[in-house]
Formats: structure tokens, C-alpha cells, sequence
């Protein structure tokens, strides 16, 4: 049987109104929709590779592809994207699709780690964050194999065969394809890089942080956002 990725739903919502409204608007909206494909295309390439800001199964293309459509700065993309996943409401979807990534034996704790951000003391939810994104990955592989006692540099490196063979089967479909591309690399460059200094990186990184050699009391609210959105997008990995 074959399987769906949840990720596709963001484009199938795209592909139902091209359907829908094809012929009512015929090769003029065939145009408008290759055009707003190409939009997120090259959104992803500038807010996940550059800017550390991964979409999610909740946003909308427009949504996400704003920033980038309007020329916006590092800064300015950092703003929009903070103000939109700090909407208490909007936070909570993107924890219930995390909360479906990691599994029930999560979902109390992730529930406290909901409150304590809408409460402001976000920086001692961002460790656990960081350690659920590890059980989260290995979720979406222990569909295909079981890899409960894989750590480390072994994990590493089953994450990118993984999003590597993930990716090859949407070479097809250049949005998919282009997800797994960007996500494998932030997996491999960015959160399980060894690495030993926060200044090496331009994000969190989980060896930095489960060692103890970041500097918790220079956490951001960007960054833990950023942490929440590639957290909901692991989720997108997962089959339904």
C-alpha cells in the first residue's frame, strides 16, 4: 500500500484549487499556479537555507512565501515569522502535530512546555525541544526500522540516508524533492554538526546544548521559534 506523506498536503491543497478552478480560469490560472509553485520553491531556499525559518504543514504558500516576495531582511523575516507562531492559538497547532511526531508518552510534558512559553520562560523549554526533535526523527525512520538504540554520529548518519532516500523518491515532484533536500541538510550541517562553540553556528544545535557548551542565557525568542517550526516540520516527514 502506498504511503502519503503528510508534507504533501500542503501542495495538495495548491493542486485541489488548480482543479477546482481550471477551467474557469483556464491557462491564465495554469500560469498564476506554476508561478506561485516556483514562489515557495525559492521562499524555502531563502527562509530555510539563509534564514533558519522552516515551513510548517500549517502555513499557507502565501503565508509562507510573504518575506520573501516583499525583499524582507534577515531581521524583517524574523519579526513576521516570530509574531505568527507566537499567536497563542497558532502555537498550539504546530505542538499538537509535534505532540503527534514523538507520541503519547510526550504529550503531558510537551503540554507543560506549551504553558511555559505562553508564560515567557521559554529558554528552559528549549533543551527539552531540542531532545524531543531527536525522538521526533527517529519516529519518522522506525516506520521503515527500528532505531530506539541508535545515537550520535550512527544517528546522524541513518537521519541522512534516510532524507536522501526520502528525497530521490519525489525527484518527480520538485517540491517535495526540494523539502527533503533543505531538511536533510539542516539535520546534517546545522543540528546534529559537531560542533563546539555557539559562534561556529547560526542556529541551535543539539550537540552544543545537550553537552553544555551554549549559552542559554543568550537564547532568543527567535530561536526558539525557529526550534518549534523545524520541530512541526520533522512532522511533515511522518506518515499518515
Amino acid at each position: 500500500m502506498k504511503m502519503v506523506h503528510s508534507v504533501n498536503k500542503l501542495f495538495e491543497e495548491i493542486s485541489k484549487a488548480k482543479k477546482e478552478f481550471q477551467e474557469r480560469f483556464g491557462k491564465e490560472f495554469q500560469i498564476s499556479y506554476a508561478k506561485a509553485m516556483k514562489d515557495v520553491r525559492e521562499a524555502m531556499d531563502i527562509n530555510m537555507f539563509y534564514y533558519n525559518w522552516a515551513i510548517t504543514e500549517n502555513m499557507a504558500p502565501r503565508e509562507y512565501t510573504h518575506p520573501y516576495l516583499e525583499g524582507f531582511t534577515q531581521e524583517q523575516t524574523d519579526e513576521y515569522f516570530i509574531n505568527i507562531f507566537s499567536e497563542e492559538e497558532r502555537l498550539g497547532t504546530e505542538f499538537n502535530d509535534i505532540k503527534k511526531l514523538v507520541g503519547p508518552s510526550w504529550h503531558e510534558t510537551l503540554d507543560e512546555t506549551y504553558e511555559l512559553i505562553l508564560d515567557d520562560k521559554f529558554r528552559v523549554a528549549i533543551p527539552l525541544l531540542v531532545t524531543g526533535i531527536e525522538k521526533g526523527i527517529k519516529n519518522v525512520m522506525d516506520e521503515f526500522s527500528d532505531h530506539t538504540n541508535i545515537y550520535g554520529g550512527a544517528l546522524k548518519n541513518k537521519v541522512d540516508a534516510y532524507l536522501t532516500e526520502y528525497q530521490n523518491r519525489y525527484e518527480e515532484h520538485p517540491y517535495l524533492e526540494q523539502f527533503a533536500r533543505i531538511i536533510s541538510h539542516i539535520y546534517r550541517e546545522d543540528f546534529f554538526e559537531n560542533i563546539y562553540t555557539r559562534e561556529q553556528i547560526s542556529s541551535l544545535n543539539r550537540n552544543l546544548i545537550s553537552h553544555g557548551n551554549d549559552k542559554p542565557d543568550e537564547w532568543t525568542k527567535r530561536d526558539l521559534y525557529q526550534l518549534i517550526a523545524f520541530f512541526s516540520s520533522t512532522a511533515m516527514l511522518l506518515n499518515r
